[in-house]
């Protein structure tokens, strides 16, 4: 019925899809119980239609959609809108509105602000989804206290400012914001809070940065890094986090990313990062912002670690022995900054249950011996070609590696290498991975420019952070005015010269927030459905009422509004 799509190696369903068969059978059964029904906008909406409990409208053409007509909205409990601004209801007064998405997309017609400050007034509301791109700005009330019910935000846009009282909100769950969203002081206040997404250590303050210890219930925290202070700003702030983060009993996922700013800051917090909360299954300390110089002995006590994902700025053997009996490691991405001086050898009954392994450095020597890694199914390398070298002890004992189904070589060029050199070292990681008797003609190897090495930056040991900055994208192939995606990326070079975007072998996958906050979501009744066509959530969700989902559209004049307002 219900059949996996894409399946991490932590044996996490990140998408799934419904048999056709099965998906036509719900949807009629769904219509003849009046559960849910589909209208086109040339339809007229009467009956008991009119007073649908749960409504879904989707916009497929933006250019002839146009406000629907004829609902009673009074006793609406859910709304789900995905479409253009100008077509939204007014759904200011619906008291006994539980559920409100909506997720704007398209051309919306110079329309530059969407004031939500009405919301305000929707006592009952418990669920709230706000999605649209950079050009529109939301307002929000200047007031959210009163909102009682109130257990998810979630907004993907930008913002003018977030209430001062959303620390007072008194069953806030779930706070999931964009980046660049300046949080009020004294976050430490919403103890109920589970998750909190895009924490921007840029700006915050020291003091809220200490306040997150006092979130006793919190369970998943992203953190972010959005806009160029200066070194000791970060610094304060990274010392304040490990001190937050040991107090963080129930604590289970923690992510630091850079954000848009693409600020390009060293700091070695090795020395404030002495514990961590016991129970943590993810951990992912994604470069340029958290860069330890070796690995924390403290990672090597959690028994629980799924995903782990760390940059240090040198490998020893030593190291390695920290972390090869975790139990539970699944993925682990490592970030090595200085090229390793000796092999790095992975002994017998190392990471018995890891399944992904990627491996960055810019100096690649690496040996299995027999039974390490013996559920291993991917293996990414990342490495650099050097003038001269010859690669003798690249990687050994692949062959040992008997569930390997997958593997991914990058190579760069390192100062000095030429394209002999990269022609060598292609071969050379070609010749070892056929060793492998599932791989006798490996051809999987990509070129880039360069993968970072630290000691390229020593020579800029006296420049300005600024310098370092625009020395660092240049060595990424990265220009000024590029734009990322929301999860963090690597302009890369081909062999050919043209620059692209590449997600890189370390980038988090992270659950998007409606996995985390399912359980909200089917307790509010949701039954919003997306362009696909697909019902959302599952029918056991809603015991009563109807549902309406409104598609389609009728040609109209689109008006040249600049600002939407629901009130």
């Amino acid at each position: 019925m219900i059949q996996p799509v894409d399946i991490n190696y932590n044996g996490e369903v990140l998408s799934c899809t419904l048999h056709h068969v099965v998906h036509d059978l719900i949807t009629l059964e769904s219509t003849e119980e009046r559960f849910i029904t589909a209208l086109d906008y040339s339809q007229t909406i009467r009956g008991h239609y009119s007073k649908a409990r749960r409504l879904s409208f989707h916009f497929s053409n933006p250019r002839y959609a146009k406000k629907p007509t004829g609902l009673t909205l009074s006793k609406v409990r859910s709304i789900g809108f995905f479409g253009i601004l100008k077509c939204l209801p007014t759904i200011v007064g619906l008291k006994h509105l539980q559920v409100l998405i909506l997720e704007f997309w398209g051309d919306q017609q110079g329309i530059n602000c969407f004031d939500l400050t009405g919301i305000c007034r929707l006592f009952q509301l418990r669920y709230l989804k706000i999605s649209c791109d950079a050009s529109v700005e939301v307002e929000l009330p200047t007031q959210m206290h009163m909102l009682r019910y109130l257990e998810t935000v979630i907004i993907d846009a930008a913002v003018s400012a977030v209430p001062s009282d959303i620390i007072h909100v008194p069953g806030l769950l779930h706070l999931s914001l964009g980046d660049k969203t300046d949080l009020p002081d004294e976050i430490g206040h919403i103890r109920s809070l589970r998750t909190l997404h895009c924490f921007d250590l840029s700006s915050n303050s020291e003091d809220n940065v200490l306040s997150l210890g006092d979130l006793m219930n919190l369970q998943d925290l992203n953190l972010t890094y959005c806009t160029e202070e200066s070194d000791e700003h970060l610094k304060r702030n990274l010392t304040a986090l490990a001190s937050s983060l040991g107090k963080l009993v129930n604590l289970k996922s923690v992510s630091l990313a850079p954000g848009v700013s693409r600020t390009v800051i060293y700091h070695d917090v090795c020395s404030s990062m002495s514990s961590l909360p016991s129970f943590l299954q993810r951990l992912e300390l994604l470069p340029p912002i958290c860069i330890f110089s070796r690995l924390p002995r403290c990672i090597g006590q959690l028994r629980k670690l799924c995903i782990l994902t760390v940059v240090v700025s040198e490998l020893l053997m030593e190291d390695m022995d920290i972390l090869t009996g975790l139990p539970a490691l699944t993925i682990f991405s490592l970030y090595v900054l200085q090229p390793t001086a000796e092999s790095i050898i992975f002994k017998k009954g190392a990471f018995l249950g890891l399944k992904c392994f990627k491996y960055t450095c810019g100096v690649l020597s690496l040996a299995f011996q027999e039974e390490a890694f013996p559920n291993l199914q991917r293996l990414e390398l990342s490495f650099n070609a050097h003038k001269g070298e010859q690669y003798y002890n690249l990687l050994s004992g692949i062959d040992y590696l008997l569930n390997l189904k997958e593997t991914a070589g990058t190579i760069g060029a390192a100062t000095g290498a030429e394209e002999h050199d990269m022609r060598v070292a292609e071969s050379a990681l070609r010749d070892a991975i056929r060793k492998h008797p599932r791989f006798p003609s490996y051809d999987n190897v990509k070129r880039v420019d360069w993968v970072h090495e630290e000691y390229q930056l020593r020579t800029q040991a006296k420049d300005s952070p600024s310098e370092k900055h625009e020395t660092l994208q240049k060595q990424h192939g990265r220009k000024e005015g590029d734009s990322l995606h929301e999860q963090p990326r690597i302009l890369l070079k081909e062999s050919g010269g043209e620059t692209k975007q590449c997600a890189d072998s370390w980038i988090s996958h992270f659950p998007p927030p409606e996995s985390i906050i399912s359980d909200q979501m089917k307790s509010a009744g949701v039954m919003a459905s997306k362009a696909s066509g697909w019902l959302r959530g599952k029918v056991k969700a809603v015991t009563s009422g109807d549902c309406l989902l409104i598609m389609g559209s009728t040609k109209a004049e689109i008006p040249q509004e600049k600002s939407i307002t629901l009130s």
